[in-house]
């Protein structure tokens, strides 16, 4: 999943992301999070959870899919795609990464189902 980040910010000028074992570890919790509390989304605290880290910027892009099994070029592109994480993703302030992705089960619309939750935690 890092080497396909860093991928496509290389084909958008951005750049890439060294990997970062302090926001590989906010990543894990961030999904952590989410299947302890059975919901997809960003946990609470996110300034308070990465300013450990010590950056001076950060952003978090998640993404939960169902069945399993999805390339990681798919996820990349739903991100690229989405105008809410796409600038996060292509950010020139980030040069820092860490990821995390974890298969599961969580009830989503009523429905318990297994899923893989990803999150990318970028810093600088």
């Amino acid at each position: 999943m890092h080497n396909r980040i860093n991928t496509v910010r290389n084909a958008h000028g951005a750049g890439d992301c060294v990997y970062d074992s302090c926001l590989v570890g906010k990543a894990q919790g961030a999904v952590n999070w989410d299947f302890s509390n059975n919901k997809f989304g960003h946990p609470p605290n996110y300034p308070g959870r990465i300013a450990s880290c010590h950056d001076t910027w950060n952003g978090e892009i998640m993404m939960e899919h169902h069945p399993p099994g999805i390339t990681a070029t798919a996820i990349v592109q739903v991100w690229f795609n989405s105008p809410a994480h796409q600038p996060i993703l292509l950010s020139r302030q980030a040069h820092k990464l860490g990821v995390y992705g974890r298969n599961g089960y969580l009830t989503i619309s009523g429905t318990r189902r297994q899923c893989v939750v990803w999150c990318a935690e970028f810093g600088a």
